[in-house]
């Protein structure tokens, strides 16, 4: 869960969208509760920061810090890299299968 509301917030970033908390919520289909609770990890976690500048609470301005920034390519590319693994495999099962 945690990993798809850092990549939600990510995509939000690559479009240069403004992206509150409660974007968030409605997003991931998360209880507003819920969604303050994994806010609050993720920020003492050092992977989001919350702009202070706007309303208090789900209404503040989300973002990526450089960490959550990092984490999140380093998912993906971990992902990206065992899936390749796996493609590899069954074209060596595919290439004895047909021998």
């Amino acid at each position: 869960m945690i990993f798809q509301i850092l990549s939600e917030i990510y995509l939000m970033k690559i479009e240069n969208a403004d992206f509150s908390g409660h974007d968030l919520a409605q997003a991931m289909f998360l209880p507003e509760s819920l969604t303050k609770r994994f806010i609050a990890v993720l920020e003492a976690e050092g992977y989001v920061e919350i702009s202070a500048k706007a309303q208090s609470g789900l209404g503040r301005h989300l973002e990526l810090t450089a960490l959550g920034t990092l984490k999140v390519e380093q998912i993906i590319s971990e992902s990206v890299d065992t899936s390749s693994q796996e493609m590899k495999s069954q074209d060596a099962s595919a290439f004895f299968a047909q021998s």
